[in-house]
């Protein structure tokens, strides 16, 4: 955890669940929040339900950002309503990738305003991230999104609900 005036900044590592220790963060004073999720594995059912109880803490003034989210997180937001609030974004995801040629995995970084964006000013949301890329194994172009891509990015509307 590191504070500069009213920015905060919180890495997480490990599993999400009941003891989380981001729960029990002050917020007070707190105008943006930036979590870095590179290093969470997974979130198990009761850790979606602290982290919702979690959001509804956070003063409405305070902006969350969420960089290097996993997989795993970036599913729970588009599966489960009021995972993410309003003042939350998803700032950059990890999305996996797969090979039909060799069956390599490799994983890829999306970020927000290159690869996909919320819907603002009458805007649609929008996602362009590469279907297919060149296996960096056996040198195909059979690499592709190994998830279902309107599923994975439902949190980009959600949220705005």
């Amino acid at each position: 955890m590191n504070r500069t005036g009213a920015h905060l900044h919180v890495s997480l590592e490990g599993a999400i669940g009941e003891n989380t220790p981001m729960f029990t963060l002050p917020m007070e004073n707190t105008q943006e929040l930036t979590l870095d999720l590179g290093k969470v594995t997974y979130i198990n059912s009761i850790g979606v339900r602290q982290w919702i109880l979690w959001t509804l803490k956070i003063p409405p003034d305070c902006a969350v950002k969420m960089v290097n989210c996993p997989f795993v997180f970036s599913s729970q937001a588009s599966m489960v309503v009021g995972f993410m609030t309003k003042n939350m974004t998803m700032e950059s995801l990890w999305l996996p990738y797969a090979c039909e040629n060799c069956k390599f995995e490799d994983s890829y970084l999306a970020k927000r305003g290159t690869d996909y964006e919320y819907p603002s000013a009458g805007q649609p949301s929008r996602v362009s991230i590469p279907e297919q890329k060149t296996c960096p194994k056996c040198k195909t172009d059979n690499l592709e999104t190994d998830f279902l891509r309107d599923k994975v990015f439902k949190f980009l509307n959600l949220a705005r609900l």
